[in-house]
């Protein structure tokens, strides 16, 4: 059996009898068949194939995982600055809100108070309306009598001719 030199200093290792085996990086298995050990070399060059597998198969899973947890912390983040905006545009649209009703109950008001001097203002009319008619009556009446008082001085001052 030949030995590999790759290592200086380990190509004089004990031979031994059985199932014992040693393995060095780079060196070959001592102490075995080569049927045996063309067996176990590609036994272990099959797992080794297999854990590699595994292994870039975690590794993608890893990734692909990676990329959907990234795109929903984006999309979280995304929801949470629209929310955010919302409520702030709510809060925003809620203090508007409320100084407009401040303003309708100022201006209602200011409406019933002009409503009230309206009002006033159409009683004092009312009653100037009936003061005019009443002096009109009576300029009509002193009209009258004026006509009928002239008329009769009048006649009185004809007959002194």
């Amino acid at each position: 059996m030949a030995l590999n030199n790759d290592f200086a200093g380990f190509n004089s290792a004990p031979k031994s009898e059985g199932i014992l085996f040693i393995f060095f990086i780079g060196t070959e298995v001592f102490s075995m068949g080569d049927k045996l050990k063309t067996r176990v070399i590609l036994g272990l060059a099959i797992f080794s194939v297999i854990l590699m597998l595994t292994n870039l198969n975690s590794c993608g899973t890893t990734r692909s995982q990676e990329k959907k947890w990234r795109f929903e912390m984006a999309q979280r983040l995304d929801s949470e600055e629209k929310a955010n905006k919302a409520q702030m545009e709510q809060s925003a649209s809620a203090a508007k809100l409320q100084k407009c009703g401040e303003q309708l109950q100022e201006s209602e008001k200011a409406l019933d108070a002009a409503r009230k001097a309206l009002l006033q203002e159409q009683a004092v009319n009312a009653n100037l309306r009936g003061e005019i008619d009443k002096v009109s009556k009576l300029k009509d009446a002193l009209e009258e009598d004026l006509k009928t008082a002239l008329a009769a001085n009048v006649k009185a001052a004809k007959p002194r001719k």
